[in-house]
């Protein structure tokens, strides 16, 4: 990220996120920290990145979330056992 930021001028965050935490508790975390950041950034878009158990965390954040869903323009994920988890089964 350092790279695109210094080459490119592209800015990010990082939320904190415990990774051993489940996903409906990470999705809540990352609620509250994408509000807080769009509170001091209003005009901007966002482009969520996950990596690995994230992109499940941030999968469930955009499923229960949708009224901050109007900031995010896209969600990419890397390593993200998206068809191999059975997080979204509802039963």
């Amino acid at each position: 990220m350092l790279h695109l930021k210094k080459n490119y001028g592209i800015k990010y965050f990082t939320p904190s996120i415990n990774g051993f935490d489940n996903c409906n508790k990470n999705a809540e975390s990352l609620k509250i920290q994408i509000n807080d950041y769009m509170k001091e950034h209003p005009n901007e878009k966002l482009w969520l990145v996950a990596f690995s158990k994230g992109g499940l965390d941030t999968l469930h954040f955009l499923s229960e979330y949708s009224e901050e869903q109007d900031s995010i323009l896209g969600l990419s994920t890397i390593a993200s056992p998206i068809l191999g988890s059975d997080s979204f089964n509802k039963k």
